[in-house]
Formats: C-alpha cells, sequence, structure tokens
C-alpha cells in the first residue's frame, strides 16, 4: 500500500485516512458487511510495531468471543423453541379440526413440542451465528494497544473491477474519513 501522502496508488485502489484505530478498525467491518473480502483490505498505521497478540491475550480474546456467541446462542435457542412451540401448537390444533384427527389437544401438544425442538435448534443456530464478529484477522495480527503508531491508519481497498470501485466508495462515506481517494487506471490518486 503506499503511503498517505503519496499520489500514486494500484489502479482501482481506494484509499482511505482516519482520526484514529477504532474509526478504521469500524470501516472494515462496513466494508465486509458490503460484500467487500477481507483479502482486498489492507490497513497501515504509518510508526506502529506490528506485534503479535501474546497467546494469552489471543486465548482470552477467543474466550470472550466464545462467551458471547454461547450467550447469543442461548437466547437464540429459547426464543427459537417458544416461537416454534407456539406456531406447532396453533399448526397442530388447527390440523386436528381440517383433517378430523386426533384431539386437537393432543395435536397442538404434539405440534408444540415439534415446533419447539426446530425452533430452539434453528433460533439457536441463528443467534450464535449472528453473534460472531465479521472478521477479526486484524486483531489477531495487530496489537493496538501494545503500539499506538504515530501516523494515522489508512485503508486501501484493492478491487480489480473498476465496476465495484464506486460501491467502496459508497461505503466508505459516512464512517468519518479524513480523506477518501480513488485510484484511476494508472493508479493516480484523486480525491472520491
Amino acid at each position: 500500500m503506499e503511503a498517505s501522502g503519496s499520489d500514486r496508488a494500484t489502479a482501482n485502489d481506494v484509499i482511505a485516512t482516519y482520526p484514529d484505530l477504532e474509526s478504521a478498525r469500524a470501516a472494515i467491518t462496513i466494508l465486509e458487511r458490503h460484500g467487500v473480502e477481507g483479502g482486498a483490505i489492507e490497513l497501515d498505521v504509518p510508526g506502529a510495531e506490528q506485534q503479535p497478540l501474546s497467546n494469552e491475550a489471543q486465548r482470552d480474546a477467543d474466550m470472550e468471543t466464545t462467551g458471547k456467541v454461547g450467550k447469543r446462542a442461548g437466547v437464540g435457542f429459547v426464543g427459537g423453541a417458544l416461537i416454534g412451540a407456539l406456531i406447532g401448537a396453533v399448526l397442530g390444533a388447527a390440523a386436528s379440526g381440517v383433517f378430523d384427527l386426533y384431539s386437537p389437544l393432543a395435536m397442538g401438544l404434539g405440534g408444540a413440542l415439534g415446533g419447539a425442538i426446530f425452533g430452539g435448534y434453528a433460533g439457536g443456530f441463528y443467534g450464535g451465528a449472528t453473534g460472531l464478529p465479521v472478521s477479526e484477522a486484524f486483531g489477531e495480527t495487530f496489537n493496538a494497544e501494545a503500539s499506538e503508531g504515530t501516523g494515522k491508519p489508512t485503508l486501501a481497498v484493492h478491487s480489480g473491477d473498476r465496476s465495484k470501485v464506486d460501491d467502496i466508495v459508497q461505503a466508505l462515506r459516512g464512517t468519518g474519513a479524513l480523506s477518501l481517494r480513488r485510484a484511476d487506471e494508472q493508479g493516480h490518486l484523486a480525491d472520491a
């Protein structure tokens, strides 16, 4: 990645400079949610030593994430089971009336049990999956607390497809970037 003061970059790059590391990390999350692959995003903090987290610090971060995902999965399981039981009971009782099968109570209870089992698993999966971080690659490779750096964090987003550059610029607007520049086909940077 070119330094933030340079007039050149790789063709179709978007360069954004941020006031602090947290703003840059938030922008990375926004980019990934807009479909930009993590491998196309490069974070640079001039003057910072890039130190990997220690094994203990990484283990603590992993356990914290595991706990958060577990809590969300538990809430999703309970919520899904309740919603599934309610829907299953209504459908079971309705099926009893329409098809004149077993008593509405028996069909309702059977439907509630089936709905609770299905809903619990579906809710637990959804809760756990949505609790996962989008990408923590930058958290695993760069310990900002140990080395703050002297320059402004800069993101470079690399795109081989010129038509995607406008989407990347739009995703970065409103993220608090101090400057937002894009490179043309020859790699010349201009304000976006």
